[in-house]
Order: C-alpha cells, then sequence, then structure tokens
C-alpha cells in the first residue's frame, strides 16, 4: 500500500480510443509521455487525469463559486488514486483584453510598480497608483488603454436616408430593433397624456437626415434631458429618459472596449469608430502622477517599453543603490524570461498578440516563481516551435519545477526533453501484429493423363513463348488428334515422345509436296503451277480458292503435305493460345502469364 501512494494510479481508462488501459505514473518525478499520432496519450494525459484532477478540485468550492468555475464531466474511468491538484500549461492563446500585458502576466509590473513607489521622484503614492487598472494610476482621458475610440459620425450616419430607411449604419440601430424605436417612434412625454394618440412625434420618421436642421441633427446626435414615450411590443406604452445616438453607443459599445463585445457588435462597432492615440498619456496609458515619478530620468512607462534583455542591464547598473528584495526579485523574474528566449519581448506588449509558443513559455515561467509545491504541472509539446538552444533552456526550466517538490508530466516527441526524463510511457500496442503474408497464387491440378498438343495454325505458326503456367480448363478439354509426320503407309518411327514439346517459331524448309512459298506480300498470290519433273502426291490438294471470296482453311489428309503459310506473320510476344481460351495475357517479351500475375498482386 505504500508503494501505491508514490504513483498516480489508473485503472481502467475508457476515454475516447482508450481500452481499459491500467497505468501507474511516479510522483515527484519528471514523466514523459510519448507515442504516434492517435495512440491515446493525449486521452490519459489531459483527457483523463488532468479533467479528474480539475474535476475534484472544483468540488471543494462552494456551490456559489463552482456556478462560475468551468465544469468538467467525470472521466470514462473505474478508479484515479493518489492525485494532486493539475496545472495545464497547453499551447492555447494567452487572449485577455487590452488590459492583459507581458508584464501583468508574469507578475513583473507590480514589483516595477513597489520599486517606483519607494525610489522614485516625487511618489506618485502607493504601488497601485502606478497601476493602469487602478483608477487611481489610469489615464481619465483613456481609462487606461492607452488609444480612444472616436466615434466617427461620417461613417455612422448615411444622410441620404431617413429613418425608416435605416440612416443609421449600426446592426443594432437597423429598422425594427429597440435602439431604432427609441428615435423613429418616440413623442415627448408629457403627464396625463399618455394614452393620447396625437403626440406630436419628436423626429420625422420619412424625413432624410441631410434635411434636418442644425438643432434637429445635435437633437438626434448628442439631445439629453427630457422623457420619451412610445408603443411597446405588448400594446403598452414604454417611458424612457432620452440619450442621443452618441453618448448611446459610446456608452454600450465604445467604453466598454472592442474585446468585451459579441463578434456581430465588434464588427459593427468598427466600422463607425477610429482608433487614436491617446493624446493626454501618449499610448502610457498611466496618470500625470504616476508619470512624472522618475529613476534617473526613467518612468515606469519607460521601463515596460524596454526589451526584458535591455531592461535587466538597467535594473542591474541601480541594483547596487538600495537594499531589499525590491531589485533582486523583479531581476529574478526578467532573468527566467530572458532564459526561455524570450528576452526581445516588452512588458507592455498585449497578450492576445504572443503565439502559441510565447504563452506556453510565459506559463512556465510564472509557475517557476510560484511558492507551491506537491503540484502536478502537465504540459503539451512544450517543445514546438523553439530553436535547439531554446530547448536546452526550457529543459532547465522543466527540471527547476520538478526540483521544487512537483510532479512533471509532459507530452512529447522531441528527442532532447525525452532523454532529461526520469520515466517515459510509450502508449501504443504491445506486441505489433506480424506483417500480413500474401496468399500463394493457386497450383493448378495435375492433369490425369498425358497432355497432346494442340494443332499449329495452318495461318499463323505458334510463337508463344515457353511457360509453366497452364489455364486448368485446357486439361478438360477433349483432346485433340495427335500429328504425324510420317506416310500413313510407312511403319510408325521407333519412339515418339509422350507429351512432345510446343512447336517453336522456327523457319520450316519446304516439303517435297508442298507449294513453293512466295514472298510476304500484302495480299497472297495463286501458288505457281508444279514443274513437270515434281511428282504428282498421293492426295493432290485441293485447288486455291480465288481471293475474291474467303473460304475455310484447305484440309490435306496427308500430315506430310502441309500448305505452307503464304502471308506469314510477324512474331509477336500475344499468346494467341491462352487469348483465344479468354486470359489475360501480357506483351512484354520477359514476363510470361504467371509473372503477370504476381505482379499485379504487388
Amino acid at each position: 500500500m505504500g508503494e501505491d501512494r508514490q504513483h498516480i494510479v489508473v485503472t481502467g481508462a475508457r476515454t475516447n480510443n482508450l481500452k481499459g488501459v491500467n497505468l501507474r505514473i511516479p510522483l515527484g518525478v519528471l514523466t514523459v509521455v510519448t507515442g504516434v499520432s492517435g495512440s491515446g496519450k493525449s486521452s490519459i494525459v489531459f483527457g483523463t487525469i488532468a479533467v479528474e484532477s480539475q474535476r475534484q478540485l472544483n468540488e471543494v468550492f462552494p456551490a456559489f463559486i463552482r456556478n462560475r468555475l468551468p465544469r468538467y464531466e467525470r472521466p470514462e474511468c473505474e478508479l484515479i488514486e493518489n492525485l494532486a491538484p493539475a496545472i495545464i500549461v497547453d499551447q492555447k492563446p494567452v487572449g485577455g483584453g487590452t488590459r492583459s500585458t507581458v508584464g501583468t502576466m508574469t507578475e513583473v509590473n507590480p514589483v516595477l510598480r513597489v520599486l517606483l513607489s519607494r525610489y522614485g521622484e516625487p511618489s506618485a503614492g502607493p504601488s497601485n497608483f502606478y497601476s493602469f487598472n487602478d483608477p487611481h494610476g489610469m489615464c481619465p482621458a483613456c481609462d487606461g488603454l492607452g488609444a480612444t475610440l472616436q466615434l466617427d459620425v461620417d461613417k455612422l450616419l448615411d444622410l441620404d436616408r431617413s429613418l425608416n430607411e435605416g440612416a443609421i449604419r449600426h446592426a443594432n440601430f437597423a429598422v425594427g430593433t429597440n435602439y431604432w424605436k427609441r428615435y423613429a417612434q418616440i413623442s415627448r412625454y408629457e403627464k396625463g397624456r399618455a394614452r393620447d394618440t396625437d403626440l406630436e412625434p419628436v423626429f420625422d420618421p420619412d424625413k432624410p437626415l441631410g434635411q434636418y436642421s442644425d438643432e434637429e441633427m445635435d437633437l438626434l446626435l448628442h439631445g439629453e434631458g427630457f422623457e420619451t414615450i412610445r408603443p411597446d411590443d405588448f400594446g403598452n406604452v414604454a417611458i424612457n429618459e432620452y440619450e442621443g445616438v452618441v453618448p448611446r453607443l459610446t456608452r454600450r459599445f465604445i467604453k466598454p472596449g472592442l474585446e468585451s463585445l459579441k463578434d456581430k457588435e465588434r464588427k459593427a462597432t468598427e466600422q463607425v469608430v477610429t482608433e487614436r492615440t491617446c493624446e493626454e498619456c501618449r499610448g502610457a496609458r498611466l496618470s500625470r502622477a504616476a508619470l512624472e515619478s522618475r529613476i534617473d530620468g526613467r518612468n515606469i512607462a519607460d521601463y515596460c517599453e524596454m526589451e526584458i534583455g535591455d531592461l535587466v542591464a538597467e535594473l542591474e547598473r541601480v541594483s547596487d543603490r538600495w537594499a531589499g528584495p525590491v531589485v533582486p526579485a523583479a531581476l529574478s523574474s526578467l532573468r527566467r524570461i530572458q532564459s526561455v528566449g524570450l528576452g526581445y519581448l516588452t512588458l507592455n506588449r498585449p497578450t492576445r498578440t504572443l503565439s502559441g509558443g510565447e504563452g506556453q513559455r510565459l506559463k512556465t515561467v510564472r509557475h517557476l516563481g510560484s511558492a507551491l509545491t506537491g503540484m502536478t504541472y502537465i504540459f503539451d509539446e512544450p517543445s514546438v516551435g523553439l530553436h535547439p538552444h531554446d530547448v536546452d533552456r526550457l529543459n532547465r526550466l522543466l527540471q527547476d519545477l520538478r526540483d521544487k517538490g512537483n510532479t512533471v508530466l509532459i507530452v512529447e516527441h522531441n528527442r532532447d526533453v525525452i532523454a532529461i526524463a526520469d520515466h517515459v510511457i510509450d502508449v501504443g500496442p504491445a506486441h505489433p501484429p506480424p506483417p500480413k503474408e500474401r496468399p500463394p497464387p493457386p497450383t493448378p491440378p495435375t492433369p490425369t493423363g498425358p497432355r497432346t498438343p494442340e494443332p499449329p495454325n495452318p495461318r499463323t505458326p505458334d510463337h508463344r513463348p515457353p511457360t509453366n503456367h497452364r489455364d486448368p480448363r485446357t486439361y478438360h478439354q477433349p483432346p485433340h488428334p495427335q500429328p504425324t509426320n510420317h506416310h500413313p503407309n510407312q511403319p510408325p518411327p521407333p519412339h515418339q515422345p509422350t507429351n512432345p514439346p510446343p512447336p517453336q517459331p522456327t523457319a520450316q524448309p519446304p516439303q517435297p509436296h508442298a507449294r513453293p512459298r512466295p514472298p510476304p506480300r500484302p495480299r497472297p498470290r495463286p501458288p505457281p503451277p508444279p514443274r513437270p519433273d515434281q511428282t504428282t502426291p498421293t492426295n493432290p490438294p485441293p485447288p486455291s480458292q480465288p481471293h475474291t471470296t474467303p473460304g475455310p482453311a484447305p484440309t490435306n489428309p496427308d500430315p506430310t503435305n502441309q500448305p505452307t503459310n503464304p502471308d506469314p506473320q510477324p512474331p509477336t510476344t500475344t499468346n494467341q493460345h491462352a487469348t483465344q481460351r479468354g486470359l489475360h495475357t501480357t506483351t512484354h517479351p520477359a514476363i510470361h502469364l504467371g509473372t503477370a500475375a504476381r505482379i499485379g498482386e504487388t
């Protein structure tokens, strides 16, 4: 039992493609989980261990807080033991609004605020007076954003249209919307006349805005100070305080910031506003008192505009002036950022502009400064996009997390990261199946009797190349008559092979009773008349047929008196006998039928 307390024990994990996986992960060490894509390593680490840790951690909070926290379903697993609170460091974008910067994310800005509040001259007050996220330290003109969104009336209004025609170019002020009704259907409210139908409207909804007088246009854009009445959607009347288009749109869509709006509202607002640098703070976000407090001529905005590498050198130069933990704490945080190859960043850079790899390294740096121990840090391929030199720096950060008494669990493919692991888990099949062997080609059945060769074609000699592959169907065909080369009146030869080899495509000498062979021509000629000294054969050949009337091939009862092909064809590599039997053949001279079948299989 004591051994089990030193491991995270996972029993019967079935998340996604897992099939009842049992696993033991040692605590307090650096473990790397490897495996091919789709093997299930992310399902084990993120879908099972991380989800269950966060789900159980949320259960300790009251119901009021749980309703505001992310909800996690119980993973498909029989049992998980010895879990520690998990901190996931993934590659998702850091995000954040316009008030989130590299300095606020890494907790370097709070240290600089303490430094300026103690040693800056003149002092602006406590450290929160140097924060652009605090009402005491932010610029009153831009509310600490460094830029102002100014409404462009020329982009907002279409002077050629009326209110009923959609003269206000904003999706939330389109015809039929609630905001449109507060200008196109309103009348001045007078007590006791709420139900009167003859009240004069404030604006003529059918009048183009270009025909409005200066007073009407000012009332539409900036009017205030009176109540209006209009019919609502339920047959009643609605009484509201009048607010011009410009202050309403600024309060509702510009002041909160574009990042806080929905996608549709943000796109509509971006089309009618212009972003400009704040003229009062010139983009520094801070109040005038905070900007006037300086150390050696530099204020806190100047420090935030410097690259981290240059800021480290500047703080090292002034670190000998003041004793205390403030400057060493700032230098420690900045050096950690520099150690992961991010010395080119500035503290005032918005976090929404960081890449996934930059955000993941900044998250790691932030956790290194934490005093918590006994935690489980889970990383998702932290070396992606890093230079090999930066991978070595990342490895040192991961080892520092482990040395502080934490469990580090990494999903990784990089060999350099795997090399520093104390424990490696490779996810995949334990014994890969052997490669499938192709079945051998079917063996043709053995012929039951001697196979008689087919008679040669009297028109074209058989040029079939020798082959060992035969069509099984040919062995069940009725045997052809055995050709002989001797005269019927002569005795047979002393020995005749049972299965002679197929005839070869060789030229045969002319037989004594055969017609002379004419030279090859496009059309055959009639044979010349026999010579007077030529002996008349026992069975004279039939007369040649005229060329205009095709007929059957001539027959010769005497096998020795074979007619010669008058029009031979050039030899080819196509197996004519196999083609007549319906088999697929190849035209390559070096490949016979059996070899061609094997190539097709491969």
